[in-house]
């Protein structure tokens, strides 16, 4: 009589299962990555280029400290300037005020540029911006404000409701693939701080990464417009962002080699200038709205005089 061949139908089963499970994890694991998102057709959705954030986070007033330091063409002589912003936005009256200081930055951020006096360039303003106007301090005491009209001029100012993004509006899958650095620091860009950056006591979770400029204005384009800074694909950026308990961003800063900046400024002639650090401080969310007065002695400017609002 015949021997009856065992059969090896449960290990083949058994096999199977192991194979499947297998692939169940590796798709899982490769639909939260670039090209799964790609494949399966949701990346575009989740692309941070879109112009529509809706923030999740409703606060009725703010204070924050913008900081631009930019390499500025003198006439041809090249002098690096700081212009700190002291912030406060009311969104319930859609008013925002701004307290302006520029001055001549330390010498130890632009080693080599010569330390010639400009104090003309120094100055300090106000300015407050309503979404119809937006009035500006006079040069000499006791003389009018002026005012001028700024629709639709103030959309991605501190008056547009999505100025201040959330976490998962900034981070998308490619910057959160990235390696992180323990801490704030820039030494590979050239960029040497002043001071180091102390984060806001109401962070809780912050990002710091090194990349070059291409790959910033990639992952992070939202950023990358606003900081205004402007250098060839290949220059070494720094990037620092910090977010609340909430998710609500509260602290940018981003620098780069001023040398690059004085390329760009160089290229640019009399007038131009090119900025290499950018830092926001959100120094405090309040529940409450803040009353911002108007100015009353003012002045309309005549149409010839106007001026599309920037962002300082």
């Amino acid at each position: 009589m015949a021997k009856k061949k065992k059969s090896h139908g449960g290990l083949k089963f058994l096999a199977f299962i192991v194979v499947v499970a297998g692939l169940i994890v590796s798709i899982s694991k490769g639909v939260g990555t670039e090209t799964g998102q790609r494949i399966i057709g949701h990346r575009e959705d989740r692309r941070l280029e879109r112009t529509e954030l809706t923030p999740r986070f409703a606060y009725s007033a703010a204070k924050m400290r913008i900081m631009i330091s930019s390499m500025y063409n003198a006439g041809g002589s090249i002098v690096d300037l700081t212009s700190t912003s002291e912030v406060t936005v009311d969104r319930a009256s859609s008013t925002v005020s701004r307290e302006i200081d520029v001055e001549r930055t330390a010498a130890e951020v632009a080693p080599g540029v010569d330390a010639i006096p400009y104090d003309a360039l120094n100055a300090e303003y106000s300015e407050i911006m309503t979404k119809l106007y937006l009035y500006e301090s006079p040069s000499e005491p006791g003389q009018p404000w002026t005012r001028s009209p700024v629709d639709p001029y103030y959309y991605g100012t501190e008056l547009d409701d999505h100025f201040l993004p959330m976490v998962d509006d900034l981070m998308g899958f490619e910057l959160q693939s990235l390696p992180t650095k323990d801490a704030p620091t820039s030494v590979a860009s050239g960029f040497k701080r002043v001071n180091t950056p102390t984060l806001p006591k109401d962070v809780t979770s912050a990002y710091t990464y090194e990349f070059d400029m291409a790959t910033y204005r990639r992952v992070a384009p939202i950023l990358s417009n606003r900081t205004l800074l402007e250098a060839p694909p290949e220059t070494l950026v720094t990037l620092t962002i910090a977010f609340d308990d909430f998710g609500l961003l509260r602290f940018v800063d981003v620098g780069l080699a001023n040398t690059s900046a004085t390329t760009v400024a160089q290229a640019r002639g009399d007038g131009g200038s090119g900025v290499y650090h950018y830092t926001l401080d959100v120094t405090e969310i309040s529940g409450e709205p803040i009353e911002i007065d108007l100015p009353t002695n003012i002045v309309d400017k005549a149409p010839t005089e106007i001026q599309p609002a920037t962002v300082i």
